[in-house]
């Protein structure tokens, strides 16, 4: 018999067990087209809920996720992925890309040192501060500084903020870094930069120099708004940088029609689009999170490693905060004198002037 009452209007008498349940609360498990049982004979008949999207599934059809909880496929596969060396399954975030294989940052690490075994890695996690009086951004990055001759290095094992690795493209290391942030991130590159200077390190036309800028804050349209900031002022930076560097085919310029980053409604498929080997890297940001720079020639000079990560921050902040319209209102059709004065105020209102004068002597120079 049904429970008599008002609030009893959805029970719902269960095949199995021949009790009443609220539809409400429970809407049941469909076994097969016209049977659906309650939660608790579900679970006797060998069905599970996804943990993620709340769907009855047969228990052998569900697959456990690193957090001990049953997934549906396509749930679980939203969340996890298996490492390609250790077959075990974590979250996506905590994955990484090595030679093109999907693995966790164990088994990254266990490729590193077996590739490079005279190589050492920077200590996980962010190195910075809470100060930014210097930086002018509180957006994080790390760098890799290529190298032709690089005597010593093995003295920096100690310095948590640098790693070293082989570079077929170079004779010497690449100098990598943790994740650097503020003024204390700044520091750690002039230790690296002093230990070159005092080693007599050398770099030669083969050496480039990559910055990455932390996006993992950024929204798709802040993403589009950076994006098309840089698409516009590559004839501003490349005033900044070694004529020779525009040739090299590690960091060519982007032939990208701006339509196509305005119409994309995910970044990331934007990003698959592109080539790695751009000026300014956008298909890092599916691997890393991150837009690389990578224009810049080698170079072992603090100032200029650090003036080059200053000025990127900054401008990126500013497209961010300002969207796609005033971006593109302010660069797409500018004169490069123009963009020149942009990156002035952009620079001075961030409380880095310093930047202005150092790079307009550059460009000066470039354009006298």
């Amino acid at each position: 018999m049904i429970p008599s009452g008002a609030k009893h209007r959805n029970m719902v008498e269960c095949p199995d067990c021949e009790a009443f349940y609220d539809a409400n609360d429970d809407p049941g498990c469909r076994i097969d087209d016209d049977t659906v049982v309650c939660a608790n004979c579900a679970a006797l008949r060998g069905w599970a809920q996804c943990a993620g999207c709340s769907e009855w599934k047969e228990e052998n059809d569900l697959m456990e996720g690193c957090d001990c909880e049953d997934y549906c496929e396509s749930c679980w596969s939203e969340r996890f992925t298996t490492c390609e060396d250790c077959n075990e399954t974590f979250g996506h975030d905590d994955m990484t890309y090595y030679d093109d294989c999907s693995v966790c940052e164990s088994c990254a690490d266990e490729r590193r040192r077996r590739d490079n075994p005279d190589s050492f890695l920077p200590r996980r996690g962010t190195i910075g501060s809470d100060d930014y009086t210097k930086m002018g951004s509180e957006r994080a990055f790390g760098i890799e500084l290529e190298t032709h001759e690089c005597d010593g290095y093995g003295q920096l094992q100690d310095d948590p903020a640098w790693g070293a690795k082989n570079d077929c493209s170079v004779c010497g290391k690449e100098f990598f870094s943790a994740i650097l942030k503020g003024d204390n991130g700044l520091a750690a590159i002039d230790r690296l930069c002093d230990f070159a200077d005092d080693n007599n390190w050398e770099v030669d036309s083969r050496c480039g120099y990559h910055a990455h800028f932390d996006m993992r804050g950024e929204s798709n349209d802040s993403l589009k708004a950076i994006a098309l900031a840089y698409l516009a002022s590559y004839d501003v930076w490349s005033l900044f940088v070694n004529h020779n560097r525009l040739r090299n085919s590690y960091c060519g310029a982007h032939d990208v029609e701006i339509s196509e980053l305005w119409a994309c409604r995910d970044f990331s498929y934007f990003s698959d689009s592109q080539d790695r080997y751009q000026w300014i890297n956008f298909c890092a940001y599916n691997k890393f999170q991150t837009f690389e720079v990578r224009l810049h020639e080698g170079t072992l000079d603090g100032c200029a490693v650090k003036n080059w990560v200053r000025g990127h921050a900054t401008f990126m902040d500013w497209a961010a905060a300002n969207g796609w319209n005033i971006v593109r209102n302010k660069l797409l059709n500018a004169s490069t004198t123009e963009k020149l004065a942009l990156l002035r105020k952009i620079w001075t209102d961030a409380g880095c002037a310093d930047l202005a004068d150092y790079y307009e002597k550059k460009a000066h120079a470039v354009m006298a």
